[in-house]
């Protein structure tokens, strides 16, 4: 046919991926689709935790002054400098509930401030902070997830829940 045109088609050669860890897949399915869509990385936590007092970010009712806890991913840190010279932290949080803005003061950033990672999952406390309208978690404490799971088992067990979580199928 005189209309036809002859397209050149190459093969773009695609890396083997067999090996990727599946916290790495987790964090590029983040990056470019804005969402997590084989699984959230705190699913496996809930599944490993379903017969504890499992408590996510999202399950506190934060207000002025109460008490938080709860598990979460650390989306995004934001380091800043206080007038004073002091290190201090914005923190993005997430759970399979939704997100959270988190501070991390200068008091206990130096307590905790190294063990701070983006896609790190943690058990935070803290108190609740209302600002301009916003509902904030002023972080006190952290303990990563799976580095000692005996105190994290303590923990848990004393916190009350007042529903369990469930797992979604979309994140």
């Amino acid at each position: 046919d005189e209309n036809s045109q002859k397209i050149d088609l190459k093969v773009t050669p695609v890396p083997n991926l067999d090996n990727i860890d599946s916290s790495q897949l987790l964090q590029w399915e983040k990056e470019l689709l804005g969402i997590y869509f084989t699984a959230h990385p705190i699913a496996a936590i809930l599944e490993k935790y379903s017969d504890k007092n499992f408590v996510l970010l999202g399950q506190n009712d934060i207000a002025e002054g109460s008490s938080v806890i709860g598990i979460g991913v650390i989306q995004k840190i934001k380091y800043i400098t206080t007038k004073n010279g002091d290190p201090m932290a914005f923190l993005t949080l997430e759970d399979i509930l939704g997100s959270y803005e988190g501070v991390v003061f200068p008091t206990d950033y130096k307590n905790i401030g190294e063990n701070l990672a983006e896609g790190g999952i943690y058990l935070f406390r803290g108190k609740g902070n209302i600002r301009n309208g916003f509902k904030n978690i002023i972080v006190n404490d952290v303990m990563p997830i799976g580095e000692d799971d005996t105190e994290l088992d303590e923990m848990l067990n004393s916190v009350k829940v007042k529903k369990k979580p469930q797992i979604c199928t979309l994140y």
